[in-house]
């Protein structure tokens, strides 16, 4: 076992070797801090560094995590996926940012495979490769209660039973559900990391910082998604179940409807009733969105696993969705893509699933049956990733990210929710295609600079981007504005679709499943929900093209890279 320690300092780059169990530590150069800043930005670029070499997974937090900036305590994930082939990537919340940042790291870039289940551990400057004990692999609690005092990511038993959709847990309570991240974890015999770290980041201009941290609260505290009555704060996320099912966007039967008639059995104000809960938050975080029951500290769904725990498999049994997210939580599988294949099997089957055998079946996944795992036409996915809970015929910006998205059927790469649902910022018209690509284009960037800070983008409901280059601004003494923030985010997506060509993952797979191109959803009393049309997706997806600097067949360019000043190799 070798250990090796780190300068004090914020910006050491952590290279952790295991089939060699070598770990080397240095600083991250002066200028990839510059174009990249940290978070998604320095993982993406590590990870087009590194190429396929030891089939890397990094993880980063933010610019801003530690800070006692609100709401910046992501930390992001980036690897090569084992669903599409193409790139993972996915933020997650918790203390672990905070952790690695008062521990002095800036990267963990984890290369090779252990020969034997092995766990980081990270205390300050000293890294060590320990062995994992059948007590921490029991599953993802377990692996919390063994490093109690640390920040902890891990996967679950799912995941080293080779299950492909296994997700990592951090702290307990959050996660990186999508993309198959545990079984990143897995193929490396890694079975988590714990962190902690004592010296806590200290901003260049303390008053200025304590100024702007004020003006982001208020903000918060004015935006009613994010603190009002029936907000996240108050509710959590599942807030949102009722308000898609009234817009006739929430995905029912498998997609096969929009509108879910037991809707108000199963929301978040039912949830609330039934488990009594508290909030819990990431580090730094005065919104608070996860709902914890307080009876035995257990995380409570999510809207996007409480509404396919319920809606997409036409189940108003609240209690069952509850079970069932709790199995996926305690074994490390991601919620979602247990609940779209859940409804395929039904679907193809041609019956609705029963409580018993949702709960049935999920616990056979749990314990590594997966040799038969259906994956037949009505698994609604795209590149791999399953669709959210959230219908594309219904909010047509929508359609046009889920299709083009680097990662999959992901939401949240540009979050068109925000304008076409939550009319935040602005109002636009959810059936229209007008404009759509350019606003895309617009909030992918914005989301990557975020993410690059370590900020949740929940709170573009409330703050700005300009806010937080303020911030960042009066941590580091570097100047930045909001401008600066969208060009560094240009460069992390457009570097993002460079290392999709590399892992060979073609455009061809920028479209959407064949079942919203050819039948409606469930009408509104005012409103109809039409099949979307081919060539206007079609029109809008060489727009983006356009606008994102791509070529016509959605490949980026070795002109539009160096104007980005990206290094094509």
């Amino acid at each position: 076992m070798k250990t090796s320690s780190s300068p004090r300092s914020a910006s050491a780059l952590v290279h952790i070797d295991l089939t060699r169990r070598r770990i080397d530590i240095a600083p991250v150069p002066a200028d990839v801090r510059q174009q990249f800043l940290a978070g998604r930005g320095l993982a993406t670029y590590l990870l087009w560094e590194h190429g396929t070499d030891g089939d890397p997974v990094i993880l980063c937090p933010g610019a801003l995590a530690a800070t006692q900036t609100p709401a910046t305590s992501r930390v992001s994930l980036v690897a090569r996926s084992p669903l599409s082939g193409g790139l993972l990537s996915e933020t997650g919340g918790g203390t672990l940012a905070h952790a690695l940042r008062c521990a002095g790291i800036a990267a963990l870039c984890i290369v090779g495979r252990a020969n034997k289940p092995c766990v980081i551990r990270m205390q300050d400057q000293r890294v060590q490769l320990v062995d994992a004990t059948a007590d921490m692999m029991r599953d993802t609690p377990s692996f919390a209660d063994a490093f109690a005092g640390m920040a902890t990511i891990c996967a679950g038993p799912a995941a080293r039973s080779n299950t492909p959709f296994s997700s990592l847990v951090i702290d307990r309570h959050f996660g990186i559900w999508r993309g198959g991240a545990g079984a990143v974890f897995a193929q490396k015999n890694l079975v988590g990391i714990a962190v902690t770290g004592s010296e806590t980041p200290q901003p260049n201009d303390p008053a200025r910082h304590r100024q702007i941290c004020a003006d982001i609260r208020r903000l918060i505290d004015a935006s009613p998604a994010l603190t009002g009555p029936y907000g996240f704060s108050r509710l959590g996320t599942s807030a949102l179940l009722d308000l898609l099912n009234a817009r006739r966007m929430l995905p029912t039967n498998n997609f096969r409807a929009t509108f879910f008639s037991r809707g108000s059995q199963v929301n978040a104000v039912q949830l609330h009733r039934a488990v009594s809960s508290h909030a819990g938050a990431c580090a730094d975080c005065p919104v608070a969105c996860k709902r914890i029951a307080t009876r035995d500290n257990r995380a409570l769904p999510n809207f996007e696993s409480l509404a396919h725990f319920t809606a997409l498999l036409e189940n108003a049994h609240l209690e069952t969705a509850i079970a069932a997210d709790a199995i996926c939580r305690q074994s490390g599988l991601n919620p979602t893509h247990c609940a779209a294949r859940l409804a395929a099997m039904a679907e193809d089957a041609g019956t609705a699933l029963s409580p018993d055998d949702i709960l049935r079946q999920l616990r056979q996944w749990s314990a590594g049956h997966v040799d038969d795992l259906p994956d037949t036409a009505p698994f609604m996915a795209i590149k791999g990733m399953e669709m959210p809970p959230y219908d594309p015929r219904s909010a047509l910006g929508l359609a046009l990210s889920l299709a083009t998205s680097t990662r999959g059927a992901c939401h949240l790469e540009a979050w068109p929710i925000a304008t076409e649902v939550l009319r935040k910022p602005v109002a636009v018209d959810r059936f229209s295609f007008a404009g759509k690509a350019r606003a895309q284009r617009f909030s992918e960037d914005r989301n990557a600079a975020g993410d690059a800070l370590g900020l949740c983008r929940l709170l573009f409901l409330g703050p700005a981007l300009a806010e937080y280059a303020d911030a960042y601004t009066a941590v580091t003494g570097d100047f930045m504005d909001a401008t600066g923030l969208l060009h560094i985010g240009a460069r992390i997506c457009y570097l993002e679709r460079m290392l999709n060509q590399r892992f060979g993952l073609s455009p061809r797979s920028d479209t959407l499943p064949a079942r919203f191109f050819a039948a409606p959803g469930t009408a509104g009393p005012d409103f109809a929900v039409a099949p979307i049309d081919e060539r206007a997706f079609a029109d809008a997806k060489a727009r983006y093209y356009r606008i994102r600097g791509l070529g016509e067949d959605g490949l980026p360019t070795l002109a539009e890279a160096e104007k980005l000043g990206l290094t094509w190799k």
